[in-house]
This record gives structure tokens, sequence and C-alpha cells, in this order.
């Protein structure tokens, strides 16, 4: 599955304090791609360049498991966003994160399919809580064993070994 994240909007949908701009974004970045890291997910984060912008082409850079992109000039997110589907072979292997009403419809009629920035945050925790969870379950271990082990450590206790300084 293929994740293309309106970048803009997930952010402003998240964060409350986002001034400086740049600053904010950057950390903002940041946070997702640990979080995405640590499920083992990639994504796509396309966010307008803005009209400072003098490229006629997308730049990109890679963070981790974060591919992030910035639009060519001229060009907003969405738009991008509908671009970046359009190309797709199988667009119902994309999955659009926005919560953009113009831009979940526009990449339904595509049949790319879409989460709500809330649906994605909600689903990011869930498959965070379920790896932890696993990991819990990889370092326990059975309750036979947990006995045998309790009774090793009483034998010991009773009978010491003469040259162990410790007990």
């Amino acid at each position: 599955m293929r994740y293309l994240v309106d970048g803009y909007n997930f952010f402003f949908r998240l964060k409350e304090h986002i001034f400086p701009l740049e600053d904010a974004r950057e950390s903002f970045i940041h946070e997702l791609s640990t979080s995405l890291k640590e499920i083992k997910m990639k994504a796509s984060l396309v966010f307008d360049s803005g009209t400072e912008t003098i490229l006629d082409i997308a730049t990109k850079k890679h963070l981790g498991d974060i591919e992030v992109i910035y639009t060519p000039r001229g060009m907003s997110a969405d738009d991008y966003l509908i671009e970046l589907i359009e190309i797709q072979k199988h667009p119902g292997t994309v999955t659009v994160v926005s919560s953009d009403n113009g831009v979940i419809a526009r990449s339904v009629s595509l049949r790319a399919r879409t989460m709500s920035v809330e649906q994605f945050v909600s689903f990011i925790k869930r498959k965070q809580k379920k790896n932890f969870s696993t990991e819990e379950k990889n370092i326990s271990d059975s309750t036979s064993n947990l006995k045998r082990l309790e009774e090793a450590f009483e034998r010991r206790l009773k009978n010491p070994p003469e040259d162990d300084p410790t007990l």
C-alpha cells in the first residue's frame, strides 16, 4: 500500500504552534518519520512549495521512511496528489490521507482509497500498540519454563557452590 499524505492539511489539523512555519514543519516531519519507522510504514508527504519556488519540477528528499515532496512552481499539493494517483498502474493500492473533501472526492473518482487525517493517526496508533504488544509477547516466557527457572534458583540457594562469594 502506498500512502500519499496531504502535507499541510495533515500538519495544520494536528499542530497548534506553527510559527516559525519552517521549524514547525520540520519538527512535524521528524515526528511522523519516527512514528512510521516504529511500525515499518512508508509514506509520501506532499507540500505546496509556495510562490517563492523557481523550479518547474517537484523537489524530493527522504527522511527515514518518509519521502517529502514539494510541488513544482504553480502546482498545488492537491493537484500533485491527483497526478500521483493518475500515474499509478493500480490506483487501488494507493491511500490518500487528507481531510480535504475536494481531494477525497477526486481521489475516490480515480479509485484510490482515502483516510482522513484523524483516521490515519488512529491507524498509526493501533499499529504502534499492536507492535508493542507483539514485543511484549516475544519477551515473555511459558509458565512451565518460569517454574523450572524458579526451581533451579531455589536449588542453588539451598546448595550454593562453595566458591561463589555472592551467595
